[in-house]
């Protein structure tokens, strides 16, 4: 056994690991969140850390993607523990976190018992925990976390087939100790009492509340695409610390269409409305919901993580140093640095905004591609790859054709769409301008679009505050029709035409 000191932000503590085991699997038994987007198959270089001491030599491989400044960063995923080291992890500061939730009250009884309750969003990038008092419908407290499933892949078919090598129980006791640990923190700051907690109203895709109840999402990962339950119950889940917790799971549509989106639409009130509404949440995992004369029909395009900065040469999530605004003045890339002075990387909606304002400023032909091997943005350090941009291509042109396949699918087009509404973390802070420049919302939608942030997070809130609304979603559920774009032509033709810059 070796002796490894592992530092996190402030934390420090020394563990036992075994001769020959990788870094990446003694942080993740650890619960230390590293993201590793690619799920660990050696091919995104993103589980950067810092490492002393006697550990394996840098391959080859992993020396084509490790920064070029040295200072003894390493590869988790590639570098083993041969004897004592010590590992210094970079803290996640900054979090730009969707977070906002209100939940509207009626007369009606809470779905819990007590004077307190919890709703939680569990995202494939963020998790989102609110505490609430009964008969108020704004939280007492919010708490948003990376997920720490991250460390195990960075979109949902590296979770399923993460599962799928190593089984359900690894994931499932993270996020469930994640959950109760966030729980403890919202009742610590608000002086709460762990026992005065009586309910929990916990919504997330289907991926998500299948790992989160312990049943496999295999069957959800290959055709045709059949999830083990669809919930829409109460169910004991026995989070570490609140055994006796009653929780809620709200129902899903389909294999990737779960309880976030059914949330996500009560929470936007589009049923409540005669006007066409689109539903778009853009993330690695676009989920797409359109309301016209009482039917609710939807659609999944896996866009992939390239939003949340993954299979981006110099791509980071939204946290402290992220570029996360560009714009062109006189013919020059300018930006802003999230929290910072100094910039790191860039995050999703900075990359948006770097392809719109290269494209009007002439720096990008149609194809993406730049006038020399890298485009630069600004003075920052940072540059754009060829591949970074198709990357970004590929996408948005998976939204694009995702739209409109469900519109042609529905005979409509986009002038008929009298609102858009985009929800989600990614939602909340993409430009929709940049969005429209590049192709991915069309331009049609521009003056009629409008971000409502943590939608989920909102609906699981209102779900939790009024046990009315518990046929609401059950109606939204039952009316929605799915449409599978895999193998349609017509997503296929629309998918190849939306990959190039407008």
């Amino acid at each position: 056994m070796a002796m490894v000191s592992i530092q996190y932000g402030e934390t420090q503590f020394l563990v036992a690991a075994p001769v020959g085991q990788s870094l990446s699997a003694l942080l993740q038994k650890q619960n230390i969140p590293v993201s590793f987007p690619c799920g660990g198959s050696h091919s995104c270089g993103k589980c950067l850390v810092q490492v002393f001491g006697d550990v394996s030599p840098i391959s080859r491989e992993e020396a084509s993607l490790l920064p070029a400044d040295g200072a003894d960063w390493r590869l988790a995923c590639f570098t083993a523990i041969l004897g004592d080291c010590a590992v210094v992890v970079p803290a996640a500061s900054g979090q730009r976190i969707a977070s906002d939730c209100a939940a509207p009250l009626t007369a009606a009884e809470p779905l819990y018992s007590g004077e307190f309750g919890a709703a939680v969003d569990i995202g494939t990038t963020t998790v989102v925990a609110y505490l609430f008092r009964r008969g108020e419908s704004e939280p007492l407290g919010t708490c948003g976390r990376m997920n720490l499933q991250r460390s195990c892949g960075g979109d949902v078919l590296s979770r399923i087939s993460y599962c799928t090598r190593h089984t359900v129980a690894p994931l499932q006791q993270m996020i469930r100790t994640q959950i109760s640990d966030m729980l403890k923190a919202l009742c610590g700051d608000a002086g709460v009492c762990l026992e005065q907690l009586g309910g929990v109203c916990i919504t997330g895709n289907t991926t998500m509340l299948h790992i989160l109840t312990g049943l496999s999402p295999q069957s959800i990962g290959a055709a045709p695409f059949r999830p083990l339950s669809l919930f829409g119950e109460r169910q004991a889940l026995c989070l570490p610390d609140f055994p006796n917790l009653d929780c809620y799971l709200p129902p899903c549509i389909s294999a990737y269409i779960g309880g976030d989106i059914v949330c996500s639409v009560l929470a936007s009130g589009i049923t409540m409305s005669e006007k066409i509404s689109l539903l778009i949440d853009v993330g690695t995992n676009g989920e797409l919901a359109l309301w016209q004369k009482g039917t609710l029909t939807c659609c999944s395009t896996a866009a992939g993580p390239a939003f949340e900065g993954a299979n981006i040469s110099c791509g980071m999530q939204a946290l402290s140093g992220a570029i996360h605004q560009v714009w062109q003045e006189s013919g020059q890339l300018r930006y802003a640095v999230l929290s910072s002075e100094t910039a790191r990387g860039i995050c999703g909606s900075g990359l948006i905004d770097a392809a719109a304002a290269a494209r009007e400023a002439g720096m990008l032909d149609k194809r993406g591609r730049p006038a020399g091997a890298a485009l630069p943005i600004g003075d920052s350090g940072v540059c754009l790859t060829r591949q970074d941009i198709q990357e970004l291509l590929l996408a948005k042109a998976a939204i694009r054709a995702g739209i409109e396949t469900l519109l042609e699918s529905c005979a409509i087009c986009a002038e008929d769409v009298e609102q858009v509404i985009l929800c989600g973390g990614f939602g909340s802070y993409m430009s929709i301008d940049s969005a429209t420049r590049i192709g991915l919302l069309p331009p049609a939608f521009q003056a009629k679009t409008r971000s409502i942030g943590n939608a989920a997070g909102t609906g699981a809130g209102m779900l939790l505050q009024n046990e009315a609304l518990l046929r609401s979603v059950r109606r939204i559920a039952d009316c929605a029709q799915n449409i599978d774009l895999s193998g349609n032509p017509v997503f296929f033709q629309r998918y190849i035409r939306a990959m190039f810059l407008p």
